[in-house]
């Protein structure tokens, strides 16, 4: 892989925010990410206590398109406890 897309991979990702609601009062709890982007709210879901979110990266060559499709599993810390990627 080339340095070129390996910078613009790093640089296309989510940041996904974790907050708790309880009887009006807004706590922050803690945040994670991961690499690419959400196409819209469908793209996420929590089963139980993991948080799963599929992304799309998608970078340009000289050459051609390259687009990844990818889906992660996020802990109740948001860290990620396991993937499907390229």
């Amino acid at each position: 892989m080339s340095m070129n897309l390996k910078l613009a991979r790093e640089r296309e990702k989510t940041v996904i925010q974790k907050i708790g609601i309880d009887k009006g009062n807004i706590e922050y709890k803690t945040k994670g990410e991961v690499p690419g982007s959400l196409l819209n709210q469908f793209s996420m879901d929590e089963s139980g206590d993991y948080f799963r979110v599929a992304t799309t990266s998608q970078f340009w060559t000289r050459e051609r398109n390259i687009q990844y499709n990818n889906v992660y599993v996020m802990d109740t810390d948001l860290k990620i406890a396991g993937s499907l990627k390229r």
